[in-house]
């Protein structure tokens, strides 16, 4: 909001010079992006240099023997549209700035016992396909039976239209993933052993129940009786192994990094991978010479998700295009001044066959197949699954030595992505999951949607686990979509999110079964993001040349009424540009959401809308500074307003876990739950609107201070005026514990009671338990063992506490040792009944007398639970 972002950039050496080929340092290397944080506060972030292709070298191996790194700040006004508080000199401070390398096996053993180099290979996480309604806004088919043949584009994360500084921006999603391929080469392009790399799309796809024919019956698994169609559209054109379709031709040919043969070659088997070749990633300009005219762009060790014409299926599955050209080679395509430089629709300019072809290279046709999508637009229905990864390997020997983006034999974090969502591959699904319908083999649609805004920083992990640990997912579904399932595994830390014990890799079919969910990538991208939920109410008017370009990933309202009861949202710890529309993001998200909870057509009323993040009620707040629409939002439909973006800075309570207390809107229980509270974000303090009179507080911050209490979430209930029902929270759901913060099970009780207590009315959710590894207390609250210590750091004249939590009757030693090590203090060595304590300390040693100041640590055993913490304590004097 003053136009400052911070960047990065790294230089490398050696680099070769162009016409000596002596050595040099490269080039400055940028990323794509920017980084900033609305709210001014401390945070910390972590960037892959090699990730982002930033790291460039001549060194076969890809490693530089140099590194220069560039911190700096960037001012953007313009295209953050601020007008008012531009202001250069508001930066960014520094501080503890690291390097970290990793040892990655860039050379590797092929069969024949030889080292190559191959590097890794590395994507643009935003760039990856969005998950995707069908694309047909016909008023009437959501709900019918006609909807089930509808088909969906294939599109990914990114809006590449022109900024505006105002709502009226195009919305036009990218077509094609670029990924990374750097430095796998053995010598060069003159020497005989020189061996380029391939990069391969692996992929399987279950196809939906729109891509059977009717009268056959379609069910999941899809089973031998079931015919496949060439196409939904044509109920008469079954697939035959080797026909001329999608699915005929991987049938019979799945490709050479297979894995499965589609039941020997006889019918589709949605658990074959496939592959195919990625061609490199280039413009579709007829290649011409020269230093200011256009050429083809090819961008060196880049590639993209279509057919490479060495591909075997290119010759049947390639879509004729016509080639673009430049008509005055003299000139660069975009010259100013110049009209339709540039020519796309058939017409071959002179110069091609007036200079011999021999110099030009032109071989006569003005029509290509490259560009063509491995994985097509309009054939998937609604139901249909994708999963995928993107496979380098080396032509020297590319069965043995490869690498992998995602890497399927990792969950998280997934460095060549940047992502910590916990998955083994990339996917997404067209929506609804059609198969979850009782008609298709399904035990019932899902009657809530999840929408994820937090795409890559972790939410989807937590979120999937608290499901399968709930009982939100069935256990025929664990792992479906993402490869994976850990009990309770929110954290997947301390060798157990790698671990092969949990992967899964014999499912494929959307998540969840009481939910679906899409996934909007490219969401902390502010202005940049296509998928956004609202993007079918993205400004279409006056598109020229773009029309039929717009974005049709998200539903329609029709859609959305038709399918769902409640929408989930997760915002995770973005605090701002959430909700559209704002300058140059016309997705109306606020229009779409308001409609959804308003309008009566489709499912019964009421609906729900349930919302979380720790910056949510921040984000809007700013946004309806300009627009009132989100305040609105706020105010009337979800009954509150933004207190504070900071429960910590109104109250003072610096301590890392804050207590969560509910009302009796969760829960009749008076559970208490941990929230955490740092300086590396925030969590918001809401106000409830006291007009909305059936607007409650649902739970309340830990009241310390003078200026409680602190509301942390708020509920609004239904009435026959307002027929909705909304929960708003204001904290992260990974940032959400048990009381004490010390395990994730306060994270499944609290959502077992907010999904019943408060949505169980509108949405079944298909008695939904809480599994948790201790027993209940005869109050009936689950207790957990934990320990948390406050009063810390520890300040002349105070005290420090130690709270302990026992599931059962255990002998607890609590030792407080100095930074070497050594004992000072022997705080407790008894047994505890099951329950809570309290223990206080003055800082004093065994002997009485006052430690100096320092750091010092107190560490719990529980002696028969095995239950073992370690807390840091600051003594001030």
């Amino acid at each position: 909001f003053t136009g400052n972002s911070w960047c990065f950039a790294a230089q490398s050496y050696p680099a070769s010079m162009p016409v000596t080929g002596g050595k040099c340092w490269g080039d400055v290397r940028w990323p794509s992006f920017n980084l900033f944080n609305p709210e001014p506060q401390c945070f910390q972030d972590f960037e892959p240099l090699h990730g982002v292709g930033i790291v460039a070298t001549s060194n076969p191996s890809g490693v530089p023997d140099s590194l220069r790194i560039v911190m700096g700040v960037n001012q953007q006004c313009f295209r953050f549209a601020v007008s008012l508080g531009c202001n250069s000199s508001e930066g960014a401070y520094f501080d503890n700035i690291s390097i970290g390398f990793f040892d990655l096996p860039v050379t590797q053993q092929t069969a024949a016992g030889s080292a190559i180099t191959l590097g890794s290979i590395t994507a643009d996480i935003w760039q990856f396909v969005n998950d995707t309604f069908p694309a047909n806004e016909t008023n009437g088919l959501p709900g019918s039976a006609l909807f089930d043949t509808t088909t969906a584009l294939i599109k990914t994360g990114l809006n590449n239209a022109q900024g505006t500084s105002n709502v009226l921006r195009f919305d036009i999603p990218g077509d094609s993933i670029l990924v990374r391929a750097q430095n796998a080469t053995t010598g060069t392009g003159d020497d005989p052993a020189y061996r380029p790399i391939r990069v391969d799309l692996v992929f399987r796809v279950l196809p939906g129940p729109g891509n059977y024919r009717i009268a056959g019956g379609r069910t999941f698994p899809p089973s031998a009786s079931q015919v496949l169609l060439q196409l939904p559209t044509n109920q008469t054109a079954a697939v035959t192994p080797g026909d001329a379709s999608f699915w005929g031709q991987y049938i019979s040919a799945p490709g050479p990094f297979s894995k499965g043969d589609h039941f020997g070659g006889t019918r589709w088997d949605h658990l074959t991978w496939n592959s195919a070749r990625c061609d490199t990633a280039e413009l579709n300009f007829f290649p011409i010479s020269g230093p200011v005219v256009a050429s083809s762009l090819l961008t060196t060790g880049s590639y993209i998700n279509t057919l490479h014409e060495s591909d075997p299926k290119y010759t049947t599955l390639g879509i004729n295009k016509f080639r673009c050209f430049v008509v005055d080679t003299s000139k660069a395509a975009t010259s100013t001044g110049v009209v339709n430089n540039v020519i796309c629709d058939g017409t071959v300019p002179a110069w091609l066959t007036t200079v011999p072809q021999s110099r030009t290279g032109y071989d006569g046709l003005n029509t290509t197949k490259e560009f063509t999508k491995i994985i097509p637009d309009g054939l998937l229905t609604p139901g249909s699954h994708v999963q995928y990864f993107f496979r380098k390997s080396h032509s020297i020997d590319p069965l043995l030595a490869y690498s992998m983006v995602p890497d399927t034999t990792t969950i998280t974090p997934q460095n060549g992505e940047g992502s910590t969502d916990g998955h083994r591959w990339q996917q997404f699904g067209v929506l609804p999951d059609r198969y979850k319908d009782p008609a298709f083999g399904g035990s019932g649609m899902a009657c809530m949607l999840y929408v994820d805004y937090n795409d890559r920083r972790g939410n989807e992990r937590v979120f999937v686990s608290v499901m399968d640990s709930i009982g939100g997912t069935t256990t025929a579904k664990f792992g479906a979509h993402n490869g994976w399932h850990s009990a309770g595994g929110v954290s997947l830390g301390a060798g157990s999110g790698n671990n092969p014990a949990i992967a899964i890799s014999n499912r494929n079919q959307q998540p969840g079964t009481t939910w679906d969910m899409y996934g909007v990538k490219a969401s902390e991208s502010l202005t940049t993001n296509a998928g956004a939920l609202g993007n079918r109410l993205a400004n279409r008017a006056g598109m020229g040349f773009a029309t039929g370009k717009e974005a049709r990933m998200g539903p329609t309202p029709a859609m959305l009424r038709a399918y769902y009861r409640v929408v989930l949202i997760l915002s995770g710890d973005l605090s701002s540009g959430i909700l559209g529309p704002f300058a140059n993001r016309s997705q109306n998200d606020i229009a779409l959401l308001n409609d959804f909870l308003t309008t009566s057509a489709g499912t019964a009323q009421p609906r729900g809308l349930f919302i979380q993040g720790d910056g949510f009620g921040q984000s809007e707040n700013q946004s309806g500074a300009v627009d009132a629409s989100h305040t609105d939002f706020l105010s009337q439909k979800l009954g509150l307003s933004l207190r504070n973006a900071s429960y910590q800075s109104v109250s003072g309570n610096t301590n890392d876990c804050a207590d969560l207390v509910t009302t009796n809107q969760i829960t009749t229980n008076g559970d208490i739950y941990g929230v955490a509270n740092n300086c590396l974000f925030s969590n918001d303090l809401f106000q409830r609107n006291p007009g909305i009179a059936e607007a409650a507080d649902a739970s309340y911050y830990e009241n310390v201070g003078p200026s409680g209490p602190y509301s942390a979430s708020v509920k609004k209930g239904a009435v026959p005026t307002r027929n909705w029902i909304t929960l708003t929270d204001g904290w992260d759901i990974e940032h959400l514990y048990g009381r004490y913060c010390d395990t994730g099970n306060g994270r499944l009780a609290y959502y077992y009671n907010a999904l019943n207590n408060v949505f169980g009315s509108v949405c079944n959710f298909g008695g939904l338990m809480v599994v948790l590894d201790s027993p209940q207390a005869s109050s009936g609250r689950p207790i957990m063992d934990a320990v948390a210590l406050f009063g810390n750091p520890m300040r002349p004249g105070l005290e420090s506490t130690v709270r302990l939590s026992l599931a059962k009757r255990d002998r607890v030693e609590i030792s407080l040792l100095d930074v070497s090590g050594r004992k000072v203090r022997q705080l407790a060595s008894r047994e505890f009944a099951a329950g809570e304590h309290t223990l206080r300390w003055d800082g004093t040693d065994d002997a009485g007398q006052r430690l100096a100041r320092g750091v010092y640590f107190a560490q719990v055993r529980y002696a028969s639970s095995g239950f073992e913490a370690a807390r840091k304590i600051t003594i001030l004097r």
